[in-house]
């Protein structure tokens, strides 16, 4: 039953380089305190590992790894999370 694999992706609309999307990206996580941030031009992966103490409210309590990958010609950037 345990873990949950999402995929999703989302068309970048403004006129936004990789660099400006995988630096939001990772900025973003490190504002949340996540742990084992790894990035290159147009990839970020983070695992988390175990369970972290965050608020019931927060979208990352339960995300255990994550990749996000931005494709530069189709604008889309594409992320994968696995749940406990």
């Amino acid at each position: 039953m345990f873990p949950f694999v999402y995929k999703f992706k989302r068309t970048i609309t403004t006129d936004k380089t990789p660099k400006n999307v995988i630096d939001s990206i990772r900025d973003s996580l490190m504002e949340k305190k996540v742990q084992n941030i790894l990035y290159t031009d147009k990839t970020v992966y983070f695992n988390e590992g175990f369970l972290r103490a965050r608020s019931n409210y927060d979208y990352l309590a339960m995300i255990d790894k994550g990749e996000f990958i931005y494709d530069e010609e189709s604008k889309v950037l594409t992320y994968k999370v696995k749940l406990w």
